[in-house]
């Protein structure tokens, strides 16, 4: 054998070993694909279809936020559904209550259980209107992360004593040194003006650091009422010895002892963002509706107010009629206007369910094409597959038997 064709056979040999390693990591690369189902692991081997792989994927991605944050409103409205069915009850039976109070020939200790039951009904509209959903307050709006009612703690601030006179108002809000809340008083503003821009002050020292407080709210009235984060603690609020404007009168309340008829009736009980929008679901591209309503609602805020005048009226010996008849007169409005947020918590949900099954039927459009652009033919790829391995084991077998032949071997 001339020395041209030795060579060739270690050429020969060479080659085998690097045809094997290729047919091996071909292999290793079809069971990757075969293990995932996808005919491209790489965009690079996508080609020309790279962009329209791209799109549709993107589509597909979109859409199951689109309908994860859809499901997941139409959750928290069928649980608010639940709380506004009994809320709904609890007004029916507390206008029963009241009918039965003024129907009663005369007072006895019916009378006295009257204030109970209305504080039992209170208590359990207070709950419902607290209750949570996968770590939320449901009822909360924006602010979530907080009982939206609570009858505890809160100050008033009148201003009425600085109508009139100007200067620099000064406070401080909030654990020593407390943050600042100060503005220029006109000589001719209102008390609606200063109380206003009050209310603007303490807003914007909320928003920029730790005043101990959570709410600021403008009575109709003319007063401003600041809400703590503790509702059993209240807030610390200290004229500033800058302060030339005159006096603030700074009055520590409580919201269970306020009048149940009077400016704040309505308003104090709840914790939450006043006058804020509804909560809303991104549905689709630039598409936000409307979700869960809050404790503001006011069948709710009517329903907690005949409550609050029946809990505090006179019952014995004799029956303070005319507070009980002007709860009874809340209580059906409160009645008509609960299951007017039941149907518009209804409402919503439907639409969001509506948006939903069409994301569900675009979702699987896309995926079709995605699908089509890379999804393995799993027979060929087995067939192939198993080819390639019928090929690297006679190519193995072929290398051992090259592999055991001695330098003599390739001498002959």
């Amino acid at each position: 054998m001339t020395a041209i064709s030795r060579i060739s056979d270690r050429q020969q040999m060479a080659n085998l070993v690097a045809s094997s390693a290729r047919a091996a990591g071909d292999g290793a690369a079809l069971q990757a694909k075969v293990a995932s189902g996808q005919a491209y692991l790489k965009f690079g081997e996508l080609g020309s279809r790279t962009a329209g792989f791209l799109r549709d994927n993107g589509d597909v991605e979109k859409l199951r936020i689109y309908i994860e944050n859809a499901e997941g409103a139409e959750r928290r409205l069928t649980a608010q559904n639940s709380q506004i069915a009994a809320l709904a009850d609890i007004a029916a039976s507390a206008r029963a209550l009241f009918v039965r109070a003024l129907g009663m020939a005369t007072p006895g200790s019916d009378s006295y259980q009257l204030n109970i039951q209305s504080r039992t009904m209170l208590d359990q509209v207070v709950s419902g209107l607290n209750a949570t959903f996968e770590g939320r307050y449901l009822f909360a709006g924006a602010a979530s992360d907080r009982a939206p009612v609570a009858f505890g703690r809160m100050t008033r601030l009148s201003v009425a004593d600085i109508v009139g006179s100007s200067g620099h108002l000064a406070l401080r809000v909030g654990p020593a040194p407390g943050v600042p809340v100060e503005f220029d008083v006109e000589p001719d503003a209102t008390q609606a003006d200063i109380a206003g821009a009050l209310r603007n002050a303490l807003q914007g020292a909320l928003a920029r650091g730790e005043t101990g407080i959570d709410r600021v709210l403008l009575t109709a009235d003319g007063h401003v009422c600041v809400y703590p984060h503790d509702p059993g603690v209240a807030p610390v609020i200290a004229v500033d010895d800058t302060s030339t404007a005159g006096p603030v009168a700074i009055e520590d309340l409580d919201i269970r002892q306020l009048p149940p008829d009077g400016d704040l009736a309505d308003q104090a009980y709840y914790r939450g963002i006043p006058g804020e929008p509804a909560p809303r679901a991104l549905v689709g591209d630039g598409l936000a509706l409307e979700a869960e309503v809050t404790a503001e609602e006011p069948g709710f805020a009517k329903l907690i107010r005949a409550l609050r005048i029946v809990e505090t009226a006179t019952t014995v010996p004799d029956l303070d009629r005319a507070a009980v008849e002007e709860a009874l007169s809340l209580a059906g409005d409160a009645i008509t206007e609960i299951a007017q947020t039941a149907a518009k918590v209804g409402s919503r949900q439907k639409s969001i369910e509506g948006l939903r099954t069409e994301n569900e039927t675009a979702e699987i459009y896309h995926q079709d094409i995605v699908d089509q652009i890379n999804s393995l033919d799993m027979g060929e790829a087995m067939t192939t597959l198993s080819a390639q391995q019928l090929q690297l084991q006679a190519s193995y077998m072929m290398l051992a038997r090259l592999s055991s032949l001695s330098l003599l071997d390739f001498m002959k």
